[in-house]
C-alpha cells in the first residue's frame, strides 16, 4: 500500500506499484485494486491516450485481472497497431508492440498484418557501427537505446512467435 502512497491516481506511479507486487508476490489491497483497475480502463478508453499510457494500463488490468470490455481492448490494438505503422521512434515500437503482447497474452486475438515492414522499421533505427539511435531523426544513440531496441525486437518476436536472429 505504501507504493500508492505517492498518487493513486498517477498512471506510471500506479504501473510500478502493481508491477513490483507482481514480482515480489506481494498481496494487495482490494481497495487499491479497484482504484488502479478504474485508472486503467479510464485510460484504455481515452482516445488521446499514448502508447506509453495504452502500454501501462494494459499492464495493470492484465495482472490485477480488471473488467474491461472487450470492445475497448479491440479499441486499443487498433490504436497501437496504428502506433506501430506510422511512428520512427524506437520507445513508440516499445510500448506499441509491448502492449500489444500484453493483450496476447490476456487471451484477446492480436494479429499484426504487417510485420515485416515493422521489422525493417525497427531495424532502420540501427547503425553502421552497431548503436542504436531513439528515432530516425536523431543521429544520437546510446547504449540504453540498445537495450530498449533488443527489448522491443524479442517483444516483436515473441508476440509473433518467430526465433528472432541476431547479427
Amino acid at each position: 500500500a505504501e507504493l500508492f502512497a505517492a498518487s493513486p491516481d498517477d498512471l506510471e506511479t500506479t504501473y510500478e506499484a502493481v508491477r513490483t507486487f507482481k514480482m515480489l508476490g506481494v498481496q494487495r489491497d482490494k481497495g487499491l485494486d479497484g482504484k488502479a483497475c478504474k485508472l486503467a480502463a479510464h485510460t484504455l478508453s481515452s482516445s488521446s491516450s499514448p502508447a506509453k499510457d495504452l502500454f501501462q494500463a494494459v499492464q495493470i488490468a492484465g495482472v490485477l485481472g480488471c473488467s474491461v470490455d472487450a470492445g475497448v481492448y479491440d479499441d486499443v490494438a487498433s490504436r497501437l497497431k496504428a502506433v506501430i505503422k506510422d511512428t520512427d521512434s524506437l520507445l513508440e515500437f516499445y510500448y506499441s508492440v509491448g502492449g500489444l503482447l500484453s493483450l496476447k497474452e490476456q487471451g484477446h486475438s492480436v494479429v499484426l498484418s504487417d510485420a515485416d515492414s515493422t521489422f525493417h522499421a525497427i531495424k532502420a533505427l540501427s547503425q553502421s557501427d552497431g548503436r542504436w539511435r531513439y528515432d530516425t531523426n536523431s543521429a544520437e544513440s546510446s547504449t540504453f537505446a540498445a537495450g530498449n531496441i533488443f527489448l522491443s525486437c524479442d517483444l516483436f518476436c515473441f508476440s509473433l512467435q518467430i526465433k528472432c536472429i541476431r547479427h
